[in-house]
């Protein structure tokens, strides 16, 4: 392949292969599959969801449900924090649309309840102690005041509760996994008896993938299994041979004595999340492509150090020396979600290009 940018890669035959998997696997245990487009944010890729019977998605802003609703989405949760500031947008689209949002806090509720005029689901998220968004499991005054006020209103209706636990992005393999995700399950399962006729709703990539059961979950809401990534890899939630996204990138100089290439891919193209290997900075590492497509992961060929454009990898010997400039390497980013919300377009292996949105 010849690349003179950096490009975002994707094979379009391992991603539909991922969407089925999920899709199947929720079948089977009669949950809800509400993937966040978050992760690939394209019109297009959205279109593959629809061929496995997916009618329902999650993103994460207002701009980014107002994208594909205007691609024929029409059952849509933002899972995000409304506030007032994004009213207008909101009652605007869910004129349009069926639309569910998070509502966190009293104030926010009161003010949807004064204004909306058109009919507006509500989760309210939850807190199980990860420190993120969310009221605290515990916080009961609070959430009972929020539920009233959706309650009585005339254009608000309760949907249920909704947990993202990022806890279980520092585990590794299913057993650390299960164990972190199900005091999240048991706050759900509690809640869904102290309100009859809310849903429990869940978002969480590793235990999606790894996990045979969710006792009383209703909805599931994952978005990295698209396309995976090396954290997911660390974490054991998905096999070499599902990694469907990679960073192509230039050779720009080889440096033999320091074991070490410089190539054209920095932070604006990786993003900075990384993982840790031993004590080092870990932002990607290499896999190969072939004419079946990706082909093996090289765990010791690392990018190490990223600045604006530039990136360095390190490996072993033997496949540096066999480098010159202007050689094309293929990098799986620790995160993909964020390394593809910094492109504006996809590329398959196949050449074409797919059209995506950017920023939130």
């Amino acid at each position: 392949m010849k690349i003179f940018r950096p490009l975002a890669l994707i094979d379009k035959q391992r991603c539909q292969g991922n969407i089925q998997s999920m899709a199947d696997k929720l079948d089977r245990l009669d949950i809800s599959y509400r993937p966040h487009f978050k992760t690939h944010q394209s019109a297009e890729i959205g279109n593959w969801y629809r061929d496995f019977g997916i009618s329902k998605i999650t993103v994460s802003s207002v701009g980014m449900a107002s994208y594909f609703s205007n691609n024929g989405w029409n059952d849509i949760t933002i899972a995000f924090p409304a506030t007032p500031a994004q009213f207008e947008l909101i009652d605007e689209l869910s004129a349009k649309i069926n639309l569910t949002v998070f509502i966190n806090d009293l104030h926010t509720a009161q003010y949807f309840e004064k204004n909306s005029s058109h009919n507006l689901k509500v989760i309210i998220e939850i807190d199980p102690d990860f420190g993120r968004s969310g009221l605290r499991y515990d916080q009961n005054d609070q959430i009972d005041s929020i539920h009233t006020i959706i309650d009585r209103s005339a254009s608000l209706e309760f949907y249920g509760f909704y947990i993202h636990d990022g806890r279980t992005y520092q585990c590794s393999g299913k057993n650390q996994v299960e164990t972190a995700i199900q005091p999240a399950i048991q706050i759900l399962n509690k809640l869904k008896s102290d309100y009859p006729g809310g849903r429990s709703c869940l978002g969480d990539t590793p235990s999606a993938s790894l996990l045979s059961s969710f006792p009383g979950i209703d909805e599931l809401s994952p978005g990295n299994n698209i396309f995976y990534d090396l954290m997911q890899l660390e974490i054991g939630s998905c096999s070499e041979n599902e990694v469907a996204y990679a960073v192509a990138c230039t050779v720009a100089q080889i440096k033999q004595e320091a074991n070490e290439v410089i190539i054209h891919g920095g932070a604006v193209h990786f993003s900075k999340d990384r993982i840790l290997q031993n004590n080092e900075e870990v932002f990607g590492i290499v896999i190969d492509l072939n004419e079946n497509g990706f082909g093996p992961v090289h765990k010791g060929r690392r990018l190490v150090r990223l600045s604006q454009e530039h990136g360095i990898l390190r490996g072993d010997k033997e496949w540096i020396m066999n480098l010159t400039p202007g050689d094309p390497v293929f990098i799986i980013p620790a995160h993909s979600c964020l390394s593809a919300n910094l492109f504006d377009h996809y590329q398959s292996l196949s050449g074409t290009r797919i059209e995506k949105r950017i920023l939130s």
